[in-house]
């Protein structure tokens, strides 16, 4: 049985340009006591980054990126780089996202 604890809102958007809409729909990882999140980050006109933070367990967060990780490159992620997710399989991490035109 999986016991669930809801402890509150872990991010809330900051007045940085890259996520002053909303941050939501983080992809995580634990290691230890270390949560490194990632998260979509939307900025006015719903245009979407993946930002970074990193959380002490429970919810302390201890590293918070003043600028997005992963931008809109390309014409197929004109709308934006959303739904991170990571996973890490032998020494290697593996961050995932959609595209979003």
């Amino acid at each position: 049985m999986i016991i669930v604890e809801k402890l509150g809102i872990v991010l809330s958007p900051m007045s940085l340009k890259f996520e002053n809409a909303g941050v939501l729909n983080p992809g995580v990882y634990q290691e230890g006591n270390t949560v490194p999140i990632f998260y979509r980050a939307t900025e006015e006109g719903n245009f979407s980054t993946i930002g970074y933070a990193k959380l002490n367990v429970p919810m302390k967060i201890v590293e918070r990126m003043d600028r997005p990780i992963i931008v809109r490159d390309f014409d197929y992620e004109k709308q934006g780089v959303e739904d991170p997710r990571i996973v890490k399989i032998e020494d290697t991490y593996y961050l995932t996202y959609t595209a979003y035109e």
